[in-house]
């Protein structure tokens, strides 16, 4: 099971702008949910939510509890009290400083990093042709440059500048302007783009940090079922 607070892009789209206490909220719905999953019957009230002598009709144990997180705290919770963690690196750089929080949570569990399963979330698009994988991940590389701090950018060589605008351009859902203005430096930075042997590549880097599993997120490439087929054949054997 995969949970998370969800990103302010994402949520602000239902209007909700100013949020506070989420993480807590969060290890609050966890912990429930954990109780439940062991077919106890469970009562709480919170300042979230509140559910009254609920169970499941079909509990079943030992399911596992992954948190899709990339703040300090989320990142120390999901240590300590889920099963694994969804990280959204796509500098595979950026792994090791998320690491330490999580190390952080597991060591209030009493547990080892290998009773942890931690997976990192890649967007990939693989095809034959380099030029075509680049432009099927055009649009879903511009929010990932919009999400960049500024001082991250500057220190992969992202004009500050164009960043800005791409961020504009999303925040407007003009989504069309901001991949315009998409480089190739973008690309490669934040994304598996390109060949199998292109991806591969990407995808050991990511590996050679301390992950035990990659998610891939789309747009996969751009003829979809056709990418997925070479990325389950071709891609994924060779990691």
């Amino acid at each position: 099971m995969g949970i998370g607070v969800g990103s302010k892009w994402n949520v602000s789209k239902f209007g909700i702008t100013k949020r506070s206490g989420t993480i807590d909220q969060l290890r609050e719905a966890i912990e429930s949910i954990i109780e439940l999953f062991k077919g106890k019957e469970v009562t709480v009230k919170t300042d979230a939510f509140a559910i009254e002598s609920v169970t499941l009709s079909r509990a079943r144990k030992n399911i596992p509890i992954y948190v899709g997180t990339s703040s300090v705290k989320g990142l120390e919770m999901a240590g300590e009290i889920s099963d694994g963690v969804i990280l959204t690196d796509r500098i595979p750089d950026d792994v090791e400083e998320h690491m330490k929080p999580v190390i952080l949570g597991l060591g209030y569990s009493s547990r080892a990093r290998e009773d942890f399963v931690v997976v990192n979330s890649v967007v990939i698009s693989v095809d034959s042709d380099r030029e075509k994988a680049k432009r099927a991940v055009r649009p879903t590389c511009a929010y990932l440059v919009a999400w960049l701090t500024n001082e991250t950018a500057e220190a992969h060589g992202i004009d500050v500048s164009i960043k800005e605008r791409i961020s504009q351009f999303i925040q407007a859902g003009d989504e069309r302007s901001a991949s315009k203005l998409v480089d190739d430096k973008m690309i490669e930075l934040l994304t598996a783009t390109g060949t199998v042997s292109d991806c591969v590549e990407k995808c050991r880097e990511y590996l050679s940090q301390d992950l035990d599993q990659l998610a891939f997120c789309e747009p996969f490439g751009p003829d979809v079922e056709e990418s997925i087929i070479t990325l389950s054949s071709k891609v994924i054997p060779r990691l």
